[in-house]
């Protein structure tokens, strides 16, 4: 969204100093550390309770399903999955049905929905043994999610399949888990909206919340007002719309996956197009008869069995009469039989409405209004780094809560591109769609025991018991990358293995140039004393270092204009060059505030350098030196039609080569400070090449204090 962003800007560097002092004294790990330890397979999300087994069960080369002849309708998508997986491993299934629930037969998968195994919703067990597998759900949407559990517990193929022994009882922590896609601003097709689906169900989502208008247009089929889809009135993506019978497609695909989509109709607000249209806006009294109309035609077409649900929006927006509109709209959406959802902040709802929560998470929503909400303020996959965004939703509590009630429903992770993404493959490339959302399904379905806020955007130290975490959280993820993800864009690497030393920030004056060398640059000393105050390392982990990001928590406090050092040290068995992601700044990609494409020879726009055993190391050879450097908020602006460049990105341009020598090898950079919406940061990761795209090179050690 636009002025989500611009409200947070300005909201958060008041905010900062309570972040620091959020932090629980005791924090509690949200895994066993036993049951992780003991796991075979990397599993995400990992399940409530599990006892392992000391064996494996081996699948013959044909499986027998049994399952009760009754509960078949109820079981296909269960039973659908299960061929496909074993198919996937080179075996074979065959569907066995029953008179009744049937008990554990050897070499069988004894596979039914049995109400009461556990007590929550969407719960299953799940037993393995050398004999065989039994698999009970508490309703079918268990059922399916005990087969995607097995799928990752199933290592090898053809003849070397096993899956290790185990007792598993399992839950949603949260009811409602979900992903929200912008496709007003940037379409996306039917087959790609299928795949993610598939990706989605793999790890227990179950909404898709389908933003389906916004200000470039309206993208769905309209036959009371077929202007709505003319190209003329549309800015992006022209002739892009869905027609009814791709809706309905992709509301039953989702369905057959123990998924709900959730349309978004997004009013009265970020509707360009609406105006464009009929030359008045959605909230005049012309305008609200129209989206009347427009909602009551959209639920003719899409039956409420299928779509319970309808958001209107209703954000970033002021109207003459908001109480009017929201009232009526409100009652359109309940007369077509679906249960409302709107932003808030945002217009004023009654509450009966579910409201979506975005803003800062440093706000406690669970004690705010008697409606039910949806939790989306943990950040969005377009607004950070993609490091930073696993970070931010392993170490957040969802909704501030243990587990979900009847008000704290659960959460979606949102995705606004609001740039123009010409190649929609752009999307998952320069944000991190699968690691955010895999981090995010952990974090929803398992649940947080406690909050950890002030580890947001700051790596705890590796010896805590929250960086013990991360680093195991780390391994799976990685894991998950490399096994599912393969072929797919996945902008992760594990860092938690990396330490620095940071110092800073040292005040410039408001004239003097970001390249401004201080003693840092000159010799290492334990401190230094520059001007009147004395500055120190302090230690630091990660490969995203987060100084400081627009007045949210970081390593260092803001400080106005200045500079920052960071330091350590990079062993390498022997000579050799190696590649490393190396980068400023992480831009957004929803408005194209950032210092941009740096000029020739430039590291960033503001004076950083990086200097390997106290040689400067070249920047890399930009394509377009200067370009796209707006240090203001360019929505409604005719940059933000401009779409990201690789080059933009430390995660999709080339690695720069880095020299190394037999040993240690001392990496310095100087880190300056230079206008008040920087994201203030510094990247640097060893990487490799590993099935065309770059991870983690552990080949070479990064650590500050030579160890």
């Amino acid at each position: 969204m636009n002025r989500r962003l611009l409200y947070l800007s300005l909201l958060l560097p008041l905010l900062a100093p309570l972040h620091a002092a959020k932090t629980p004294a005791a924090w509690t790990t949200p895994v066993p550390p036993e049951q992780l330890a003991q796991a075979k397979t990397a599993l995400i999300p990992f399940p409530q309770d599990v006892r392992w087994g000391q064996g494996d069960w081996k699948p013959g080369a044909e499986t027998a399903i049994v399952f009760p002849g009754k509960q078949q309708d109820d079981l296909a998508p269960a039973l659908r999955e299960l061929a496909a997986i074993f198919s996937s491993k080179g075996l074979k299934t065959t569907n066995a049905p029953a008179n009744d629930t049937p008990a554990s037969q050897p070499g069988r998968i004894s596979l039914a929905i049995q109400q009461g195994v556990v007590a929550k919703a969407e719960g299953y067990t799940l037993s393995i043994t050398a004999d065989g597998i039994v698999l009970r759900g508490n309703d079918a949407a268990g059922a399916y999610h005990g087969v995607q559990t097995l799928r990752q517990l199933l290592r090898g193929d053809k003849g070397g399949v096993l899956a290790q022994q185990a007792v598993i009882r399992d839950w949603p922590a949260f009811g409602l888990r979900g992903f929200m896609h912008d496709t007003g601003r940037n379409f996306q097709t039917v087959e790609s909206l299928k795949e993610q689906l598939d990706r989605f169900a793999a790890y227990k989502l179950n909404v898709f919340h389908w933003h389906l208008t916004d200000n470039p247009a309206w993208r769905i089929e309209c036959h009371a007002y077929p202007q709505l889809n003319d190209p003329k009135f549309q800015t992006r993506d022209k002739s892009d719309i869905y027609s009814y019978a791709q809706i309905r497609e992709v509301i039953a695909y989702a369905k057959a996956r123990h998924i709900t989509i959730i349309p978004e109709l997004d009013m009265p607000g970020h509707s360009a197009f609406f105006d464009r249209a009929f030359g008045f806006s959605m909230g005049s009294d012309q305008g609200m008869n129209v989206l009347e109309k427009l909602i009551a035609e959209f639920c003719q077409e899409i039956p409420v069995a299928d779509c319970p649900y309808l958001h209107i929006g209703s954000d970033e927006v002021k109207i003459k009469d908001p109480q009017q509109f929201m009232t009526r709209m409100l009652k359109a959406v309940r007369n077509a039989g679906r249960k409302p959802l709107v932003w808030s902040p945002g217009l004023k709802a009654d509450d009966q409405a579910i409201r979506q929560l975005w803003g800062d998470e440093g706000v406690n929503h669970s004690d705010k209004g008697a409606s039910p909400f949806v939790d989306s303020a943990g950040g969005y996959l377009n607004g950070y780094d993609p490091l930073i965004t696993v970070q931010r939703y392993f170490f957040r509590q969802p909704a501030h809560l243990a587990q979900g009630n009847g008000k704290a429903l659960g959460g979606i992770l949102c995705c606004w591109p609001d740039i123009r993404v010409a190649d929609k493959a752009n999307i998952f490339r320069h944000n991190a769609v699968w690691p955010g959302m895999l981090a995010f399904a952990e974090a929803f379905w398992h649940g947080r025991p406690s909050d950890a806020g002030g580890l947001y955007s700051v790596q705890p130290a590796p010896a805590s018991p929250q960086g013990k975490a991360y680093r195991e959280f780390e391994n799976r993820l990685a894991a998950h990358r490399d096994g599912y993800f393969a072929g797919q864009p996945f902008p992760f690497v594990k860092t938690s293995q990396l330490s620095w030393q940071v110092l800073g920030p040292i005040p410039r004056g408001k004239d003097e140039p970001g390249d401004k060398a201080f003693e840092p640059e000159t010799k290492i000393e334990p401190s230094y004393t520059i001007g009147t105050t004395s500055h120190a390392w302090k230690p630091a982990t990660g490969g995203t270092i987060m100084l400081s990001d627009r007045g949210k928590e970081g390593v260092l406090p803001r400080a106005g204009i200045s500079t920052a050092y960071a330091l350590t040290y990079v062993h390498a068995k022997e000579a050799r060059t190696i590649d490393a992601w190396i980068g400023f700044e992480t831009a957004t990609r929803s408005n194209r505030q950032c210092g941009g494409i740096p000029e020739t020879g430039k590291w960033d726009a503001f004076g950083a350098q990086v200097w390997i055993n106290d040689q400067p190391l070249p920047a890399p050879a930009w394509k377009n030196p200067g370009k796209h450097k707006h240090l203001s908020p360019t929505w409604f602006a005719p940059a933000n039609e401009e779409p990201l460049e690789d080059e933009e990105l430390y995660w999709t341009r080339e690695p720069s080569k880095v020299e190394l020598k037999s040993g240690w090898n001392k990496v310095l950079l100087r880190v300056p400070f230079g206008y008040g919406g920087q994201n203030w940061s510094f990247t640097f990761i060893p990487v490799k090449p590993s099935g065309g795209r770059w991870i983690e090179d552990e080949s070479v050690k990064v650590n500050a204090e030579k160890k």
